[in-house]
């Protein structure tokens, strides 16, 4: 196994290239992730404070033992004001689908991004527009009738508290 400072100097030498050569290592996204903050002049706690992760889920994220939802990714892509093209990458090292403009949820979502939009202004266009927010998801009840729940991470930035979400956070 490759000692972090190796692997580090192999991100800051390679770039983008050494995602794509090591597509399938659990370890990428969490460092992608890590270089992405060091580069923006950003601090890992302070994104970790802002998407309300959990010390132990967001250690075992950056640490590569865990692989992150595809919410979070997106939700890490508004508050490190990635563009699209920077986002599709993340998602592909993310190993989740990316942005396709033919589905609703991703096209605001690239609306969104090609606006500049914060994390906190996307989350409300799309409780504007009938999408859930990224930290929100949605589960059928055993009577078949849809129903909204938050997230277990449930982000600080979210705006949304209609008669469909019963959590107040």
């Amino acid at each position: 196994m490759k000692e972090t400072e190796e692997i580090m100097g192999m991100i800051k030498e390679e770039g983008a290239a050494y995602f794509a050569r090591e597509r399938g290592n659990k370890v990428e996204v969490g460092l992608y992730l890590e270089h992405i903050i060091e580069e923006r002049g950003m601090k890992k706690k302070d994104i970790v404070r802002k998407l309300n992760l959990e010390e132990s889920y967001a250690r075992k994220l950056f640490g590569g033992q865990r692989i992150p939802t595809r919410k979070i990714l997106l939700q890490c892509a508004f508050l490190l004001s990635l563009n699209l093209s920077d986002t599709q990458r993340l998602l592909d090292i993310g190993q989740k689908p990316r942005l396709y403009p033919r589905v609703r949820y991703d096209a605001a979502i690239i609306y969104g991004l090609e606006e500049k939009m914060t994390l906190e202004e996307m989350n409300s266009f799309l409780d504007e527009i009938g999408e859930d927010c990224p930290c929100h998801s949605t589960y059928t009840r055993p009577d078949g009738r849809q129903r909204s729940r938050p997230a277990p991470h449930r982000p600080a930035s979210c705006t949304r508290h209609t008669g469909r979400c019963s959590s107040r956070h």
